[in-house]
């Protein structure tokens, strides 16, 4: 039976790791169709270190006799160069997981950024409507892969960083303090038109990637069951702590017991499918959007 158990506990595992390096691949994928098809025809710019590696891109362009391909933008090859350094943060100071995913996640975009055609003509002759949707579509890309493990690089590693150290400060909002920099910059070196529509892009990526990522959300679960052994396969699988108690079921007067854990909301489907899994008749409820304080472990 504790063979069984544990076939069936490494299976899910196996299941939930390919599933979020799916959620990668099309993080990854709808990133790169907005760059290139809602951002780089009407020639805005990025945030944080893809919008610097723009500028890098441009300025060789204009400035320099440097031949560059025309074939695809090399602004992804350039922002892969650019976040070496970052790398080693995401090594040394949050995950070796989560420094296999971005590299994955970065090595992904690059190639997707430079094998997706660029429009010679703009898709949509407005600027807002570009903003609106090529926002969207990024920030629910990034916001995927953070919610996967991992991230684009750049800005949303030092937000990781940051996340792991502080309640006060997410991905988003450190996405928006380094963006103000790169736009002024923009601003200042090129156009101010097209600097004004690229923050409101990326002021639309952040809000749609901290809505997608939601790792603000706090859940308070309470497991009654009868499995002993509950409370410590959560704490295994989740990586949480597990509050228990003994209780009684005032219907048929049985022992039970009481479990009570706090995870991100990101991480209840998890929870329900080790619940499941290990005692199909464990009575779960939840409550949303609680305050923690004290130590607690943000998690991507």
């Amino acid at each position: 039976m504790e063979n069984k158990k544990n076939y069936y506990l490494t299976l899910f595992d196996s299941e939930k790791i390919f599933v979020q390096y799916l959620k990668i691949v099309f993080g990854c994928i709808l990133f790169s169709i907005s760059v290139n098809w809602f951002v780089i025809p009407v020639e805005m710019y990025n945030g944080g270190i893809y919008g610097l590696a723009q500028i890098i891109r441009t300025l060789l362009s204009r400035y320099t006799s440097i031949p560059l391909p025309t074939s695809f933008d090399i602004s992804g090859v350039i922002n892969l160069l650019l976040n070496i350094p970052l790398f080693y943060i995401a090594y040394r100071y949050i995950s070796k997981q989560f420094f296999t995913k971005t590299m994955f996640c970065l090595l992904v975009q690059t190639i997707l950024l430079s094998i997706i055609p660029i429009p010679t003509e703009p898709l949509l002759k407005d600027m807002l409507p570009n903003c609106l949707i090529g926002g969207v579509m990024a920030g629910y890309g990034l916001g995927l892969m953070l919610r996967s493990g991992g991230c684009s690089g750049g800005v949303d590693i030092l937000g990781i960083y940051f996340l792991h150290n502080t309640n006060r400060i997410t991905v988003g909002k450190i996405s928006i303090a380094v963006n103000a920099v790169i736009y002024f910059i923009c601003a200042f070196l090129f156009d101010l038109n097209i600097a004004c529509y690229s923050v409101i892009y990326a002021g639309i990526i952040s809000f749609t990637m901290d809505k997608t990522h939601y790792q603000n959300i706090n859940m308070l679960c309470f497991i009654i069951s009868k499995n002993k052994q509950l409370q410590y396969e959560l704490t295994n699988v989740l990586g949480r702590g597990v509050t228990y108690w003994p209780g009684k079921g005032a219907y048929l007067d049985e022992d039970m017991i009481v479990n009570a854990v706090v995870i991100s909301k990101y991480e209840v489907k998890e929870l329900k499918k080790t619940v499941n899994l290990l005692d199909p008749d464990a009575f779960v409820f939840m409550n949303e959007g609680i305050t923690v304080d004290g130590y607690y472990l943000k998690k991507l």
